[in-house]
């Protein structure tokens, strides 16, 4: 990410999509694969974009294009004009309501369009069940192996997924279904992370292999 000039991605995994070019009218499309959102009651496409520093002031006006495909061609239902949107800067969250494809399978494409700035980025594309609020515990790690008495961290990263801002949770970890530590979580705003630490120590009275899960308790 640091070749790019920024700090972080948006969803804590080191990595995001770019399409880059120097030259205006130049465009790229990413193919993210066919879905079946039957199932889902608040089907949207979500994913993030980031936004350059306004320069001169100039907002950044490269647009982004969401094209679904239910059998008969891609056909556009967003438009994202980046223009639009005074004053933005760093990640920001895009949401693309599916509702009017349940009962059939849809192909969605994602196209940046260079216009004024040399990138478009997007990262952290997900297909969720919109809530209004909607904690998601993204990943879980800890080391494939410890020695009774060793000291350790298991780590989690947290999304708010929802619409609207979340308010202070408490990520609870389960050793094996039993709850062994908890961390707050401050309030989040739609399509934030939160990334949370809990040090834990095995012995001899483990069992040789462990499962370590979380979950997040809020209002």
């Amino acid at each position: 990410m640091m070749s790019l000039g920024l700090e972080s991605d948006a969803d804590g995994t080191d990595g995001c999509a770019a399409i880059t070019s120097l030259y205006t009218g130049y465009s790229a499309g990413l193919a993210i694969g066919k879905f079946d959102v039957s199932n889902i009651d608040n089907p949207y496409l979500t994913f993030a974009t980031h936004y350059g520093a306004i320069q001169n002031g100039v907002n950044m006006k490269n647009i982004i294009t969401v094209s679904a495909n239910t059998g008969d061609g891609y056909k556009d239902i967003l438009v994202y004009d980046m223009n639009s949107h005074n004053g933005l800067e760093g990640w920001q969250r895009v949401e693309v309501p599916l509702t009017d494809f349940k009962g059939s399978d849809v192909e969605l494409l994602l196209k940046g369009t260079i216009i004024n700035a040399p990138y478009v980025l997007i990262d952290n594309i997900n297909l969720v069940d919109l809530k209004d609020k909607n904690l998601t515990a993204r990943t879980l790690s800890a080391p494939a192996e410890a020695a009774p008495g060793e000291n350790f961290f298991v780590h989690g990263n947290i999304e708010n997924t929802g619409k609207e801002a979340t308010p202070t949770a408490d990520a609870v970890l389960l050793l094996d279904g039993k709850e062994v530590a908890t961390a707050k979580v401050e309030a989040l705003e739609p399509g934030n992370n939160a990334r949370v630490s809990f040090s834990q120590t095995l012995s001899l009275l483990h069992a040789a292999e462990n499962v370590y899960t979380m979950r997040l308790d809020y209002a």
